[in-house]
């Protein structure tokens, strides 16, 4: 089975995991597959967002029914969100519309948004609809990728060099976002 087919069966829900998992090099390689009409817009568009939402909501789940534990309150309370927490709470509705566009707080915010009033529902639907431009801002990204490479690469079928790239990008951000939760944790030891 060649790279292009694993793409077409496999890219779509690789993408809503991915999304999941770690987010914008994962959705700017989902523009770069929809540049190269690998992948359709639409169920990419839907991957994304939704892959993305379904993880603000989890960490936000995570945050409201393990509030007391010691690691939420330590991610709390080490972090640069302790700073912030009473305009977190005097306005939960507008930072659960933004954390999304700030690097590196997409499970911080969750659970400091987990400990104001919002409601679920409330979350839920100012998340559905930041993920859903999150989503779209990213595959436009991914799309100019898209395009820049296939102006380096000329006629060059360039689906390896944006499976892998956007794989070790997406394994980058992963490992660092691992290793800067592990040097926090230590520094508040």
């Amino acid at each position: 089975m060649s790279l292009e087919s694993l793409v077409s069966y496999f890219g779509v829900p690789a993408l809503f995991l991915g999304c999941l998992v770690e987010g914008e090099s994962v959705a700017i390689t989902g523009g770069a597959l929809v540049h190269r009409h690998m992948l359709p817009f639409v169920p990419v568009l839907l991957a994304i967002g939704s892959g993305a939402w379904v993880a603000d909501t989890l960490f936000f789940w995570l945050g409201r029914r393990f509030r007391a534990h010691l690691f939420v309150q330590r991610q709390l309370a080490g972090s640069r969100i302790a700073s912030v927490m009473g305009k977190i709470r005097a306005q939960p509705g507008r930072f659960a519309a933004l954390f999304r566009f700030i690097p590196g707080m997409r499970i911080l915010f969750p659970f400091a948004l987990a400990q104001t009033q919002i409601t679920y529902r409330r979350y839920g639907a100012i998340t559905a609809a930041s993920a859903a431009i999150w989503a779209m801002f990213y595959i436009v990204v991914g799309h100019l990728v898209g395009a820049i490479l296939a102006r380096v690469l000329g006629h060059i079928h360039h689906a390896h060099v944006i499976v892998w790239g956007g794989g070790i990008a997406a394994t980058l951000s992963v490992l660092l976002a691992v290793h800067h939760l592990r040097r926090g944790q230590k520094r508040r030891q």
